[in-house]
């Protein structure tokens, strides 16, 4: 089952359309502008500038729609796709009237340390809060499960944990809706789900009674988009109190205003002919393409500042950039950076100068500028300055493959071919790290060179990555190991596994290391880095990695009969002790011939706890497992009944251990290295609430 399926057709009608535009315009090539030895592998210059008027825009989607109409009567009346504009359009077209967003007082970020909110969640950034499943406001530990909030008070009758409120985020039990992920800033709750009636990302908005606990609904509010489920990023993120989304918009032919990401505050009206709201996008703040792109859809930045505002008087701005589908998501504390390129650009290049699939993989050996596809990262400052961007070279697998350190921007890149390995002339993929200082992001900025781009060691299509201050540590070769949707494969492949370590300063001079296990997760933990893998279907292993020792494992330890039950980075959790030690919490579940965790059941884990000394040597702490499998008898799920992000987490807050694992909560105290429970919540238990 997929949340995303939708999308994925648009992904496939695209990539269908792609190849007869170019076979009904023979010397088009995507990103590159009309072939020739001059232009061929070259980011073409480009400028950062608006559509500007109603008119520009209108005739930029007749131009895309024309050429759809075109390649429908030559292959079908089934084929949509888009153009690019090649040359500004003509300003007086008729199009109907873009609205601009509200009027927006713009304010500085702060991102300061609040004590109403500890940051308990694994986020990729400290200071950029993840939506995940449970968050903190004061006292009160929030989890969200089957379409609701949990509020549970951990000042509880003699220190004990005690359920404070249960509401449903959705009005109606038979409502089809996803809620994935929950936000909180000061008192604020902001769950965030998909709703495929309004078609649209939909944020429910909660307060907290910080004296009680109770929870009270104070709005919604929608934004028009795709289904923004992915298996690695996440939709929502909260800087300071700038909640901060991405939004793409397939650019279909039959594009009208009502396509553009708009914010409508309020209910959905059922059986609605249109959406009701206010357009994020105006022509002010919606970009032309900087490359050439044969499927153009409109990539949305959406920042909203929270402050003290009320919901009903929440006012958006965004930047708006029309740009190839593909695309990834890093959030700073101070910027979105949203890498954008196609996806399937070397399909496209398939039929330039007679070459032959043959000749092209024989030929590619290592990334380049012809080799590496060409794409661009847009930068959105969140204190409402200009955007700007930059051209890049390669895909980022997911936003752990960038980041930002000491004022440049980072970003593994994995070369895959599959048409290579299609027609038996397969090579193997090639990894490259591209480094570009802030200073080089711009509105007009210089190609890229060469000199940006180094080639790493290893051969991953999909590798595992993970930055830490000064470095980045990267799985590169053997098979990909994915645990998709928390199911485990390939659990059989060879060990031990090659891992690199590649300083940002001096990429050139990247070292190797081995562990003796395989590695699905690498986790930035006590100033060097966690590996964590199977050492063989029924095992699991960590392996701390020195940095001082040359990344070297410190130690390696065994978890016999465990498997890794999650894959999401929220899985993970760590807290430093007061004796330097540290302490980490992680959701796995007994061997059972590697069915992990079938989605449709949503099986809760254990949560299996280990300590590590300053020198990296493991300690198992113990495991913390649910009391019952099976929630009260009158507790009932309606909505949102499969956890897509996972239900198990560890968490660390003032000194006191948690385990949530689906709707039970507990609480741990660590004594002479071992974890005991002092506490149980069943969450489901019968609850006077106003929803439950």
């Amino acid at each position: 089952m997929s949340k995303n399926l939708t999308l994925g057709w648009v992904v496939l009608g695209s990539v269908a359309f792609g190849a007869l535009f170019l076979a009904i315009n023979p010397e088009y090539s995507p990103f590159q502008g009309p072939s020739s030895d001059a232009t061929k592998g070259k980011t073409p210059a480009a400028k950062l500038v608006a559509f500007k008027t109603d008119a520009a825009w209108a005739a930029f989607v007749e131009q895309r729609a024309a050429l759809a109409r075109e390649a429908a009567t030559a292959y079908g009346p089934d084929i949509l796709g888009s153009a690019p504009s090649d040359s500004p359009p003509p300003q007086d077209a008729a199009a109907p009237s873009m609205s601009p967003p509200p009027p927006l007082v713009e304010r500085k970020t702060s991102v300061v340390a609040d004590a109403t909110n500890p940051e308990i969640t694994n986020n990729q950034n400290v200071g950029v809060d993840e939506g995940g499943i449970v968050k903190q406001v004061g006292p009160y530990l929030l989890a969200l499960q089957d379409g609701r909030i949990f509020s549970v008070d951990t000042r509880g009758n003699n220190g004990k944990i005690a359920l404070a409120d249960r509401m449903n985020v959705y009005t109606k039990a038979n409502e089809g809706a996803w809620y994935d992920e929950m936000l909180v800033q000061g008192d604020r709750v902001l769950v965030t789900a998909y709703s495929y009636e309004a078609q649209a990302t939909a944020i429910s908005v909660f307060r907290v009674d910080m004296a009680s606990g109770k929870l009270s609904r104070d709005g919604i509010f929608y934004v028009s988009s795709a289904d923004y489920y992915s298996g690695e990023n996440y939709a929502t993120r909260i800087v300071g109190d700038q909640l901060v989304l991405h939004i793409t918009s397939s650019l279909t032919p039959s594009w009208s205003d009502e396509n553009a990401p708009m914010i409508r505050v309020g209910p959905y009206e059922s059986g609605a002919k249109k959406p009701r709201g206010v357009p994020l996008v105006s022509t002010n703040n919606l970009y032309r393409p900087i490359m050439d792109v044969a499927n153009p859809a409109v990539q949305t930045i959406v920042i909203c500042p929270l402050g003290d505002t009320k919901t009903k008087d929440l006012s958006c701005r965004s930047e708006s950039f029309v740009g190839p589908l593909d695309s990834e998501l890093l959030v700073t504390t101070t910027d979105a950076f949203l890498w954008n390129g196609d996806e399937n650009w070397l399909f496209y290049e398939t039929g330039q100068s007679g070459d032959t699939w043959q000749t092209r993989c024989a030929n590619m050996k290592a990334p380049t500028l012809t080799t590496l596809q060409p794409a661009a990262v847009f930068r959105v400052p969140i204190n409402g300055d200009a955007p700007s961007f930059a051209p890049v070279r390669g895909r980022p697998t997911n936003q752990f493959a960038m980041e930002v350190q000491n004022n440049k921007f980072f970003m593994l890149s994995s070369w895959n071919n599959p048409n290579c390995a299609s027609t038996g002339y397969g090579i193997a993929p090639q990894l490259s790290l591209t480094t570009i200082p802030l200073s080089r992001f711009d509105d007009a900025p210089a190609q890229i060179k060469q000199s940006s781009i180094t080639n790493l060691p290893g051969a991953m299509a999909v590798p595992v990555v993970r930055f830490m201050e000064g470095w980045m540590v990267y799985h590169g070769d053997g098979d990909d190991i994915t645990v998709p949707s928390g199911r485990l494969t390939r659990l059989d492949a060879k060990a031990p596994t090659t891992l690199y370590a590649t300083p940002l300063a001096h990429p050139r001079e990247t070292v190797s290391t081995t562990v003796p296990h395989q590695v699905t997760r690498l986790q930035p933990l006590a100033g060097g880095m966690l590996a964590i893998g199977q050492a063989s279907s029924r095992d699991l292993s960590l392996s701390w990695l020195n940095p001082s020792a040359s990344f070297k494992p410190a130690s390696t330890f065994t978890m016999l009969g465990r498997i890794e039950s999650e894959g999401r980075s929220h899985a993970f959790s760590a807290t430093q002790l007061g004796d330097g030690r540290s302490l980490m919490g992680l959701p796995t579940v007994e061997y059972n011939d590697g069915q992990v965790r079938d989605l449709s059941r949503s099986a809760s884990s254990t949560l299996s706890f280990l300590t590590m000394s300053k020198s990296g040597s493991f300690a198992k702490a113990g495991d913390v497992s649910m009391a019952q499998t099976k929630p009260n008898t009158r507790y009932k799920c309606e909505v949102s009944c499969i956890d897509w992000y996972g239900n198990s987490r560890a968490v660390f807050t003032g000194g006191r251990i948690f385990a949530l694992m689906g709707t039970e909560l507990v609480e741990g105290r660590l004594t002479d290295n071992q974890i005991s429970v002092i506490g149980r919540l069943d969450m489901t238990a019968p609850f006077a609430s106003t929803s439950n």
